[in-house]
């Protein structure tokens, strides 16, 4: 699909479903404990309530997302990209969905924390691939 044409969040569900499942925020118990934080948001750890699966809940601003932006550009990549890439080594997409103020997305939680901090800590380190 081209990518010039998004013009709302709304397209981008539409279009990049990555599974038949409809989520909704009722579907997880999100904890309090923050996972990271960035320029659109934040990183929570939620539970998903029938599975009881832990996952990663990436929960951006639509506010900062706005209608034809570069970010909603970015973000469609991103999901694009994510729900296409199963690696044992690359975090994976679940789905996404979004409210009136908020898109998440629904990521495989890392379990050994922020590869760019596991770096910085161990500098002259090299890392063996598992």
């Amino acid at each position: 699909k081209d990518s010039s044409n998004i013009c709302s969040i709304e397209n981008v569900s539409k279009d990049l479903t990555p599974s038949a499942t409809v989520w909704s925020l009722d579907d997880f118990d999100v904890k309090d404990h923050v996972l990271g934080k960035g320029k659109f948001g934040r990183v929570h750890r939620a539970q998903e309530k029938q599975s009881k699966e832990i996952v990663a809940l990436k929960v951006l601003s639509k506010s900062q997302l706005s209608s034809g932006s570069s970010e909603l550009l970015l973000l469609r990549r991103e999901v694009e990209i994510q729900a296409r890439l199963i690696h044992e080594n690359i975090l994976r997409l679940f789905g996404f969905f979004h409210d009136e103020k908020f898109v998440y997305l629904i990521l495989e939680e890392a379990t050994g924390g922020e590869l760019y901090k596991v770096m910085a800590r161990k500098p002259a380190s090299r890392f063996q691939e598992v």
